[in-house]
């Protein structure tokens, strides 16, 4: 119910308005008292009052919406990455704290204890050994401020849309396959490899590669866990496999 683990009440939510034709469903938190409610979700009823609804009030409407990472680049203990001087810290790690299911107090407490140990890390090591930039690396990526012949705003919404659609709450080897297929077909288009011309065009190939990445993990795991969960293989694996991928010269590699 309203306690289920959120991959659960997102693809309830998800079934729901695929059956009902609805574009959301209504969170009912009026039973919580007013007091108590303004208290703890400030926020929320911040942005909902600034749209008309009242939280103490009026039910919220709400749908599911695509997650952040739940655990990805892998580091050690004090949050260093394989790329020498890029530290990861937070929701973007792969630190071995979180399952397939993020949790929001897992994920505050996270920050706050990496944070304090990249802090102490930082602040006795020697900086000639933390950095070791390329500055090949930095003119092969360095900005060029020119303006854009591109539609990115339309390349954009093309891939959240195949995003939600194909790799979204539910997701299968056609529906994925699709979406890589698409995802080839806009980076045909964008025709960005290295540097871009501005920061909308940087930003639409990070989204492109964070799209592949995603799409490929979820072809390669072949079973459903947590908030992935494939159609196709619907029960969970009983060996709980840690997939790394590697990016070897442009080639995704998965390695367990």
């Amino acid at each position: 119910k309203e306690l289920a683990p959120r991959d659960i009440v997102a693809r309830s939510i998800f079934t729901e308005m695929e059956e009902t034709k609805v574009p959301n469903v209504y969170l009912n938190a009026t039973g919580i008292g007013k007091e108590k409610l303004l208290k703890r979700f400030p926020t929320i009823a911040k942005r909902c009052s600034e749209i008309g609804i009242d939280i103490t009030k009026d039910f919220i409407p709400v749908s599911p919406a695509a997650h952040y990472f739940m655990g990805g680049v892998k580091t050690n203990l004090t949050a260093e990455t394989s790329a020498k001087g890029l530290f990861a810290i937070g929701e973007v790690s792969s630190t071995g704290l979180h399952g397939a299911n993020r949790l929001a107090s897992n994920s505050l407490l996270e920050c706050v204890v990496f944070a304090y140990e990249v802090a102490d890390y930082l602040k006795h090591t020697p900086f000639s050994n933390i950095s070791g930039i390329d500055e090949n690396l930095i003119s092969r990526y360095e900005k060029v401020c020119e303006f854009s012949t591109i539609n990115i705003e339309n390349l954009k919404t093309r891939l959240k849309e195949i995003m939600w659609e194909n790799v979204g709450i539910f997701r299968n080897e056609k529906s994925l396959t699709e979406a890589l297929n698409t995802v080839n077909k806009i980076e045909k288009e964008f025709g960005r490899i290295d540097k871009c011309k501005n920061s909308e065009e940087y930003e639409l190939r990070n989204m492109l590669i964070t799209a592949r990445l995603i799409i490929k993990s979820a072809l390669n795991r072949k079973e459903s866990r947590g908030a992935h969960y494939r159609t196709d293989y619907l029960e969970k694996s009983n060996i709980c496999e840690h997939s790394l991928i590697k990016d070897n010269k442009g080639e995704i590699s998965f390695a367990k």
